[in-house]
């Protein structure tokens, strides 16, 4: 616009209905639409510094922007190349900072350039949140034209506390539809755990019951024979006495009353005469030294 005459020029263009032109792209907007689309990103990118100054109620009805949305499941229009898209985007930590603003953790200057993708995202189209007219503009005013909250209060007439508020409910509605978005997508990605086919058992519990205890048992009888070994015995034998042992038997009419008792000839004479000349030697020597003490007491009186 010349500063001299303050003159311009305004191309208005009217689409055409006409079957026989078809353009790549086109939509509801006919063969403008790729048109009119190119310049809503050349703005969006523009905003924050060619016409940083240009006053939002204008800004909003180039952008015209569809404010409400039908209440849907955020995947039923998300494809897959949208979702890389997100990722390229923001990154995980971004996302992280963005979940902690909605829940109060930190202050709204740190996800300042967070909030500067959502509104291209937005204005873009690309994220299908519903908002008022009033948090569409102030997300136009912070993250497009990158504006303070003293200039927004003073081009919107609104105060501060009004304007953090409407920014958070802006903010949670944003986070609110990524988490729906991306929580979708990893309960599809996720592998499923493999269904286990349980069978009945091949023997019923009675059974395996009483093929435990005979287990048990054959276990408890193999133990008690080895302690019955005839070979542990063995060292308790009384070795040499068997001839004893039977003319014991043969002189008691080779019967046993029960609780009775039988006698077999004992060697302890054997033992008392080895023992006996040990026993004389040591009384001998005894009495030798209680001679030799009762003389010593003689000859000192």
């Amino acid at each position: 616009m010349p500063r001299v005459t303050g003159e311009y020029t305004c191309m208005v263009l009217k689409a055409l209905k006409n079957d026989d032109v078809e353009a790549a792209g086109s939509d509801a907007c006919g063969f403008y639409g790729p048109y009119y689309r190119e310049y809503k990103r050349r703005l969006v990118e523009l905003l924050g510094s060619t016409y940083r100054k240009m006053n939002y109620k204008l800004a909003m009805s180039v952008f015209d922007p569809k404010i409400n949305f039908v209440e849907q499941d955020p995947t039923a229009s998300a494809s897959s190349e949208f979702l890389n898209f997100m990722k390229f985007v923001l990154e995980p930590h971004e996302m992280k900072r963005l979940e902690a603003y909605s829940n109060s953790l930190i202050d709204y200057p740190l996800i300042r350039d967070v909030a500067q993708k959502l509104a291209r995202m937005y204005f873009l189209e690309h994220l299908p949140v519903s908002l008022s007219y009033a948090q569409a503009s102030l997300l136009l005013c912070y993250g497009l034209q990158h504006k303070d909250i003293p200039e927004i209060e003073g081009e919107m007439n609104l105060e501060r506390q009004q304007i953090l508020s409407l920014f958070m409910k802006v903010m949670k509605r944003l986070c609110k539809y990524l988490n729906n978005l991306t929580s979708k997508e990893i309960d599809s990605t996720v592998s499923q755990l493999k269904v286990i086919k349980t069978e009945p058992h091949s023997i019923s519990v009675d059974e395996d019951l009483r093929d435990a205890a005979k287990k048990v048992q054959d276990e408890m009888k193999a133990k008690s024979d080895g302690l019955l070994n005839p070979e542990l015995f063995q060292q308790f034998a009384i070795v040499d006495r068997e001839a004893d042992f039977e003319n014991a038997l043969q002189n008691g009419g080779g019967k046993i009353v029960p609780g009775g008792v039988i006698s077999v000839k004992s060697n302890k004479f054997k033992l008392e005469k080895h023992s006996e000349p040990e026993t004389e030697k040591s009384g001998k020597k005894r009495n030798k030294n209680h001679s030799g003490l009762k003389s010593s007491k003689k000859m000192r009186s």
